[in-house]
């Protein structure tokens, strides 16, 4: 099978899809390549088979996502209301799992979504099919959160 140029990709949960082509110069950057089913590269698709991916997805959309866009709540309250921990400790498993479909040569980030205000990440979080990296990224992102916590 012929590689694909290395290519980033972003997983950000959006009404309108959840991963975007992340890559610099590329006309096509910020545009959706793919939702909870399936995933569109160059010359590959890539169909999920992830029940846990379409869940999470919906819960973000009708519970967070459908509040902010209908008026009824704005992103700084829905930090107080929504569970973006678990919500954020799902998403970053779930982007494990889909990392371990792509070819070797993409990159995916996690980014949490433009209604969370919680201050929970920092930054878009690498995920990488090495498990110590990703073992490194969960602590990291478990640590973030104690310190939110004053608990470290």
């Amino acid at each position: 099978m012929k590689e694909c140029k290395p290519y980033l990709i972003k997983m950000d949960p959006d009404a309108n899809g959840l991963f975007w082509n992340d890559n610099e110069g590329d006309e096509e950057r910020g545009f959706c390549i793919g939702d909870d089913e399936h995933l569109t590269l160059p010359g590959r698709d890539i169909d999920f088979n992830m029940p846990e991916l379409k869940e999470w997805l919906s819960l973000f959309v009708f519970q967070a996502l459908a509040h902010c866009e209908s008026g009824e709540t704005t992103p700084e309250d829905l930090a107080k209301t929504f569970d973006w921990r678990d919500f954020h400790k799902r998403g970053i498993a779930l982007a494990v799992e889909v990392k371990k479909l792509l070819p070797k040569n993409c990159v995916l980030k996690y980014a949490a979504p433009f209604e969370d205000k919680s201050g929970l990440l920092p930054d878009e979080f690498l995920i990488d099919e090495d498990l110590q990296h990703v073992e490194n990224v969960q602590e990291n992102f478990f640590n973030f959160l104690a310190l939110k916590d004053g608990a470290l």
